[in-house]
């Protein structure tokens, strides 16, 4: 496996936490790598053509424009941060002595497996944000969801959640409901994942049907319209302590059961489709 995060080490009883040193070599290829790029774009151009078009060009050419350049800013951040930790793994695995070896079809059907598989949690999401009442395409939600999660690479764990609000801000989502959709989803999705993490623990046959039942039990819980506002609720609350801000307020909303039903399925199917597609690789 490759370890990017902290280590454990016990000494006389204690245990101690040790950080994998950062590799200034990759710091320099990624800034000389950035450089090089815009170098090549400059000369290709030219930067006094450039500075010529901007200068006379519209504002919402102007605004198209920094926004286009605030997504190859994120597109560079996004290529350096995964190259570091790539680079600042790569003693460990080659000192670990760890091998790769690749069945090609196997591998292939993993790749698309997952594509279906994102897009049953993207599904999920959508559905919770239709009901705060920003109601956007799959395919539109697919196209957000998956170019911000490129940004979750960038440390600092907000950028994510920045990128996707930028992206559905042109089609009117707010930035509020992109938070509290994306806080119900991952409490729907973390908890399906702890109950199939129950599932690798030893359990004697006997007890499989438990699981069953608790599987179901679950999906039932979060289907209600009174469990799916107390999430709301819960979720605003948090909004408003971090960003101290008391006019932010829990939208009430209307939803059936059986409306409240997908989240749970679709979550319930997205990690049975991305587990079976990990193991095939």
């Amino acid at each position: 496996p490759v370890v990017c995060g902290p280590q454990f080490q016990a000494h006389n009883g204690r245990v101690s936490t040790v950080f994998p040193k950062q590799q200034p070599r990759a710091v320099l290829a990624g800034f000389a790598g950035a450089i090089l790029v815009l170098a090549v774009l400059f000369r290709i151009v030219g930067v006094d053509e450039l500075i010529g078009l901007l200068a006379g060009a519209d504002v919402t050419v102007l605004a198209l424009v920094a926004v286009a350049a605030v997504g190859w800013l994120l597109a560079i951040a996004i290529l350096f941060f995964l190259g570091r930790t790539v680079w600042a793994s790569w003693d460990q695995v080659a000192q670990s002595g760890f091998t790769f070896q690749f069945n090609l079809p196997l591998f292939v059907v993993s790749i698309f497996l997952l594509v279906p598989g994102r897009t049953f949690a993207v599904e999920a999401w959508r559905r919770i944000l239709r009901t705060l009442g920003n109601p956007i395409s799959l395919r539109f939600a697919v196209y957000a969801w998956f170019v911000s999660n490129l940004a979750r690479f960038i440390p600092g764990n907000v950028f994510q959640l920045a990128a996707m609000m930028m992206l559905t801000e042109a089609a009117g989502v707010s930035k509020i409901n992109i938070v509290l959709s994306q806080t119900v989803y991952a409490v729907i999705a973390l908890s399906v994942a702890a109950l199939f993490g129950v599932t690798l623990l030893p359990i004697a046959q006997e007890y499989i049907p438990l699981i069953v039942i608790a599987f179901a039990a679950m999906i039932v819980l979060f289907a209600l319209p009174g469990v799916f506002q107390i999430m709301l609720t819960v979720s605003t609350w948090l909004v408003r302590k971090v960003r101290r801000n008391r006019e932010i307020v829990a939208p009430r909303v209307r939803i059936t059961f059986w409306q409240g039903l997908v989240a749970p399925i679709f979550s319930v199917c997205m990690w049975t489709i991305n587990g079976f597609a990990f193991w095939l690789f």
